[in-house]
């Protein structure tokens, strides 16, 4: 059986992200060798000049001159064709995408098309990115290297975040597991605190528990429980980054009474402690 590969972000800047700005000679840097990968993160792309294609989930995507387009984490895309002359490519931890702006992304249900920008937007994304490649790129660390990069990075993000959501619902045609994996995602985040378990979703969907997992994996890559535990996760990585609330105070936060249990989630499937998250972000 051939695995699609997942790409992992590496840390730069004190973040997780990937940044570069691509010629048509450079393409393969983003999008390797074996032609296809599922992120594990966010990808945006901005075409500056020409024109190009992405094929994601199995769907053509044409980017022109100055539009961009995002993959949602679990995505599988294959790489640009060799028309976009040059653009921006960005990949992005979930953990600096916020809530608010994950709603509009993803509620274009996984079937996003790509946002022609103005003239004016258009500027700006360039010239976030280009400042955000070159702190990256500057070894002069600071103390503050790190909330700069992502101030900045919040401004990009919530530029996109603001044409997407005035691009109304104009996705592709929306079939019927799409939905369903559309309603579970919006059911995750506003029930994860409470609801723990893929039956607890299938039965408030009124499917079987195995349809929904079938469903949810072959939309996404991953199963319903991949994505409750990544969703508690997420939520708790916010707080330790964004806040100074003790890990008592999280894990009720993200619904476990016993903030021992909760630890012990946590360094399951993130490799250290609460507080060792906490430090190394600081």
């Amino acid at each position: 059986m051939k695995v699609v590969p997942v790409h992992l972000l590496s840390e730069l800047s004190g973040l997780k992200i990937d940044i570069m700005r691509f010629t048509i000679d450079d393409i393969p840097y983003a999008y390797d060798a074996v032609n296809i990968q599922r992120n594990d993160h966010y990808v945006f792309l901005l075409c500056e000049k020409g024109s190009g294609k992405l094929m994601v989930d199995f769907e053509n995507i044409s980017l022109d001159t100055g539009s961009i387009y995002y993959a949602l984490p679990g995505q599988i895309h294959h790489r640009m064709y060799d028309q976009c002359v040059a653009g921006w490519y960005l990949a992005i931890d979930n953990l600096l995408v916020s809530a608010e702006f994950r709603t509009v992304f993803e509620g274009k249900l996984g079937l996003q098309t790509p946002l022609l920008l103005n003239p004016n937007l258009f500027n700006q994304c360039q010239s976030i990115l280009s400042i955000i490649n070159n702190r990256i790129g500057d070894k002069g660390n600071t103390k503050f290297d790190s909330h700069v990069t992502n101030t900045l990075l919040q401004s990009f993000i919530g530029i996109v975040a603001g044409g997407y959501s005035q691009q109304g619902n104009f996705v592709r045609q929306e079939s019927r597991s799409n939905h369903l994996t559309h309603q579970f995602k919006l059911m995750l985040a506003e029930n994860f605190r409470s609801l723990k378990s893929p039956s607890s979703y299938a039965k408030r969907l009124n499917v079987t528990q195995n349809y929904l997992n079938e469903t949810i994996k072959k939309n996404t890559g991953f199963p319903v429980s991949y994505w409750i535990t990544s969703e508690i996760l997420m939520e708790a990585k916010r707080l330790l980054f964004h806040t100074t609330v003790t890990v008592k105070e999280i894990a009720y936060a993200v619904g476990y009474n016993d903030a021992a249990y909760f630890s012990k989630l946590f360094k399951k499937h993130e490799g250290v402690s609460p507080l060792s998250f906490r430090n190394k972000k600081q």
